[in-house]
């Protein structure tokens, strides 16, 4: 037990130690202006979710707006938490994604962010935000790509759980399209309209889409659940 100990403060001595040379690094770059090395710190305490590190380079004025993306990449609540305190709107629309920080949250299945994000009041069924060539709301958004069905499941449960509509959401279209039977089915829990068709996701229902991608399974539920041609 008295190894353990050590080692414990040891590691915690060596952490200090450390945060204490980033911190001078900080101020030293701030003091002498040298704006290419206070921003590679700044990106070096979100890349690492030094918290205590990202707050002091904030407090000398680093654009939040500017390391947002890799805030979201790094999927840490504290780190995020950093710049919405330091007045980050939490339902930003940052350039180049077209999306709000929720949206990206939930296009990349970060669960423990979705779920920060919805309790600091972002807003789950925000209008226009864009994702590619679509204008994907949270709840659509993790349907799309590369994602396990169940993961996608969850994340939208999140979302419902959290005050997000599926009216005029496509999210019932983007699952069927992308194949995701367990999403489906969540939605259809939720009492979806199985023949709602929200053109700008696509032009073809749920039951069509599954079709086209040759899911019968897909299909076969949304059928018994009402689904038109």
């Amino acid at each position: 037990m008295k190894t353990i100990k050590f080692l414990l403060l040891k590691y915690h001595s060596q952490l200090m130690r450390r945060l204490e040379h980033a911190l001078a690094a900080l101020r030293d770059a701030v003091s002498s202006n040298n704006e290419a090395r206070f921003h590679d710190i700044t990106a070096q305490a979100i890349n690492s979710g030094n918290a205590t590190l990202l707050k002091e380079a904030l407090n000398h004025g680093s654009d939040h707006e500017e390391f947002l993306v890799k805030a979201l990449d790094n999927g840490s609540p504290e780190i995020l938490a950093c710049l919405l305190d330091a007045g980050l709107d939490i339902n930003y629309r940052m350039p180049g994604y077209s999306g709000n920080p929720l949206t990206c949250a939930s296009f990349f299945a970060k669960i423990p962010l979705i779920k920060f994000l919805l309790s600091r009041g972002a807003d789950p069924n925000m209008a226009n935000c864009g994702w590619g060539q679509y204008q994907l709301k949270p709840l659509a958004a993790p349907a799309e790509g590369w994602k396990r069905d169940a993961d996608v499941a969850k994340v939208m449960e999140v979302l419902l759980n959290g005050g997000a509509r599926w009216e005029e959401s496509g999210a019932l279209q983007m699952a069927a399209r992308e194949g995701k039977l367990e999403c489906v089915k969540v939605l259809l829990n939720w009492g979806v309209d199985v023949n709602e068709v929200v053109k700008k996701i696509n032009e073809k229902s749920a039951v069509k889409l599954a079709e086209l991608k040759g899911r019968e399974d897909i299909v076969s539920i949304l059928r018994a659940n009402g689904a038109k041609e």
